[in-house]
């Protein structure tokens, strides 16, 4: 089995045998000179030589030789603290409520002790300052929420090797494979070899390790979602996205690892994989840290608006197909390890299979709701439904493993197409502030008069309230109705609104059922008949979709994989936020719409006058424009009165397996384990069916409910909090063997109740 591009021991022997005849040359000419060649040297000397891959090693040593920037640091960090403000759910981050599975951060607090050290001259590199800013988002646990500056984005680490974690029968523990393995672990069973899976990497348990690693690795909110994110995940290998992200982050963390990664396999053999650093900056001619920081770190000039989870600021390109079936005998190709599909669509953003052992079944497969062609999305969708309707199919799998979203109007239509005449729910608030006061003011002002910023709206649409619709879906009549402030959890909050999705200049695409999108389309499947495949890596507009689904179409949810115990699993585990922007864009535009504000609206900006030389150096440090995001809207369940965002609400699925071998090179055997599970005689993971919070459960809407045993299990790994927001340092943070990881509150799974069948 081939995952990616093999390395080979003559890349490795390139990179020495360059090095060794650059420091031969010039010792020739120099005496030993040569030996005094600093690590940022070394590098141009060896990129001069056409050297791409560098020891992690001596690529860390040259970051770390990069002076610190105190005047430039400092500044630095007042623009961030005007930006964070956008981020939606600051209050909660400081104190979660008990379903939350990750430690407290204060982000603001966090952000004045970096900068106080920074003054005090606590750091001796510029890369610590940029890592502990990073490490401090990181810390969030939310995908929506990122920044990620110029220095800590010049190289990519990566490993040659990828790992699996799978089960012997899908229920019994999974153990974790060298994922070169898999074959030979699939044939296993007719041949007389079973592959060892692995004991330790790099002396430490497998999965202490692997725990540890994924929570210095993470971009969503659940541990289970995190470790699924280190090992292989096919469908992410095999769609849209596919390569070095579809091999997990063990092959491409963004945590520097040292050069080397020490396999020991539990019959006591051994494998060393060589760790790696790739750049796309050209470091010929690099003489030092000064040199190497002015080369590979050109700060951003422009900021072109982002297509983002809600508008992507384009008009409809063609009208919607009707409710038609398409012909199943195509042959179309099929992705890897997934049978012929019935349609798919041209960027394999979306695709539909009827597995042939199961009569009955239909399979929609997606894992990227941001296709190149929005209508062609929707009309896939559409014509997979018709179809199967045409076929006889009368069971639906909706796949959305390895799912982080995308357009939300997509989310929407997916859920009004399953269920045609119900009114998607879809409530959100933002965070009240200052300057979200003063912009909102003058959006709506000059909407209503037909005025615009300079450069047109872009992410300020979002501030413009006659837009957007109250809970009971009537219009509000001013900004100040929309904006409250509503104070709760130690924060300021917006009112919650809904989209008008009969706006489709708001939305950005059509929805069924709305706007022009209205053909006559049947109800397809009864609720029943529906469940959702996951495993928890669903976020945002995934995460907006599952929502519907569960809260107002009670569909069953079945995960798969996770962290080596039993008991439940979330099956969103991604960021749960229902919008996310960019903070280019709404830097950009927070000092552009000053221009057309009223003379009394121009007083509500004064206050941030004297930050506008902070924030734009703020955004010219990003390693690019969408490397700077937060999530602008918390997605609020409906008649939730404590509007708590969804993100910090704990949320079990109604059953769970383990990945085998097979399953990995032959994906209809995951759905049909999916369908047997569902309406055969399949079992569950022990332990893993009946949490309050799931569908099945008895309250599966509580705002409150706590997590289960064993949620924050974290293998004993190590707990040293290393995220300057937990633990305010008195000198640069380190990372542990292991990773950066956060801390995470130790549990032990008790669950011993008798294996379960499924929902």
């Amino acid at each position: 089995m081939k995952f990616g591009n093999s390395f080979t021991l003559g890349a490795i022997i390139v990179t020495f045998v360059s090095l060794s005849s650059i420091v031969s040359a010039q010792n020739s000419t120099a005496g030993n000179s040569s030996l005094d060649l600093g690590p940022c040297a070394l590098l141009g000397a060896l990129a001069s030589h056409n050297v791409s891959m560098f020891d992690a090693d001596l690529a860390m040593a040259c970051l770390q030789s990069v002076p610190v920037d105190v005047t430039g640091d400092i500044d630095l960090i007042d623009g961030m603290k005007v930006l964070f403000q956008f981020q939606s759910t600051l209050p909660y981050l400081k104190d979660p409520p008990p379903g939350y599975l990750y430690p407290a951060v204060d982000i603001m607090a966090s952000l004045d002790a970096i900068q106080a050290d920074v003054k005090a001259g606590i750091y001796t590199s510029e890369y610590d300052v940029q890592m502990d800013l990073y490490n401090l988002v990181v810390s969030a646990y939310d995908f929506h929420f990122v920044w990620i500056p110029d220095l800590v984005d010049v190289f990519k680490w990566r490993r040659r090797g990828a790992l699996l974690s799978l089960s012997s029968d899908g229920l019994i523990l999974p153990d974790v494979y060298d994922s070169l393995d898999v074959m030979a672990l699939a044939a296993s069973n007719s041949s007389d070899y079973r592959p060892s899976p692995i004991a330790l990497i790099n002396g430490v348990g497998v999965e202490s390790w692997l725990n540890e690693f994924a929570a210095a690795n993470p971009w969503d909110h659940d541990p289970d979602a995190n470790y699924n994110s280190v090992v292989t995940n096919v469908p992410l290998l095999s769609y849209v996205r596919g390569g070095i992200e579809g091999r997990g982050a063990f092959a491409s963390g963004s945590v520097y690892q040292g050069n080397d990664t020490l396999l020991t396999f539990a019959n006591g053999t051994e494998r060393h994989m060589y760790n790696y650093a790739k750049t796309s900056c050209d470091l010929s001619g690099v003489t030092d840290g000064a040199s190497f920081f002015q080369r590979c770190t050109t700060p951003l000039t422009s900021f072109s608006p982002t297509r983002n989870g809600s508008h992507p600021f384009k008009p409809p390109a063609t009208l919607e197909n009707s409710y038609t079936p398409v012909p199943t005998n195509l042959g179309l190709p099929p992705p890897l390890y997934y049978p012929t599909p019935v349609t798919i669509a041209s960027d394999r953003s979306i695709a539909g299979y009827f597995p042939p052992d199961q009569p009955d079944l239909v399979v929609v497969s997606c894992t990227d709701l941001s296709p190149r062609d929005d209508i062609e999305f929707q009309n896939v969708f559409r014509s997979i439904l018709a179809t199967a309707n045409a076929a006889g199919k009368s069971k639906l799998i909706m796949d959305i493993r390895g799912n982080g979203g995308g357009l939300v109007a997509d989310g929407y239509d997916w859920f009004t197409q399953l269920f045609p005449g119900q009114i998607p729910y879809g409530g959100t608030n933002l965070a009240a502030f200052g300057l979200a006061n003063a912009m909102g003011q003058v959006v709506t002002s000059a909407m209503a008069d037909g005025d615009r910023p300079p450069q047109g709206l872009g992410p300020l649409k979002d501030y413009d309230v006659m837009a957007d619709l109250t809970i009971v879906l009537s219009q509000y009549d001013t900004w100040s109705d929309f904006y409250g402030p509503v104070t709760t959890h130690g924060g300021n909050f917006t009112n919650v609104k809904r989209n008008n999705l009969s706006d489709i200049n708001s939305l950005g695409m059509p929805v069924y059922g709305f706007g022009n999108d209205t053909k006559p389309q049947p109800q397809t499947f009864d609720p029943d008949d529906i469940v959702i495949l996951s495993d928890a890596l669903c976020g945002s507009t995934c995460a907006v979709f599952a929502e519907m689904m569960k809260t107002q179409a009670g569909i069953h949810a079945i995960t798969v994989g996770g962290r080596k115990q039993y008991g439940p699993m979330q099956w969103v585990g991604g960021s749960k936020g229902a919008n996310v922007q960019t903070l280019a864009d709404l830097g950009k535009f927070a000092f552009e719409i000053p221009a057309i504000a009223t003379p009394a609206q121009s007083t509500l900006f004064e206050p941030y006058a004297d930050s506008r030389s902070s924030v734009l150096h703020a955004l010219s440090r990003l390693s690019e424009p969408y490397a700077g995001r937060v999530n602008f809207e918390n997605n609020i369940r409906e008649g939730d009165d404590s509007v708590t965002p969804l993100q910090f609400v704990y949320e079990a699925a109604d059953c769970r397996f383990f990945y085998t071998a097979d399953m990995i090179l032959d994906q209809s055997l995951v759905w049909k384990r999916t369908y047997d599970l569902k309406w055969g005689n399949g079992t569950c993971v022990q332990g893993s069916t009946g949490d309050s919070s799931s569908v099945s459960g008895p309250n599966s809407t509580y705002i409150e409910a706590y997590s289960p045993p064993g949620a924050k299990n974290t293998f004993g790994a190590n707990e040293t909090f290393s995220y300057p927001a937990a633990n305010p340092k008195t000198s640069s943070v380190k990372p542990s063997a292991a990773s950066t990881s956060a801390a995470h509150s130790r549990t032990t799974s008790t669950k011993t109740s008798t294996t379960p069948t499924a929902p």
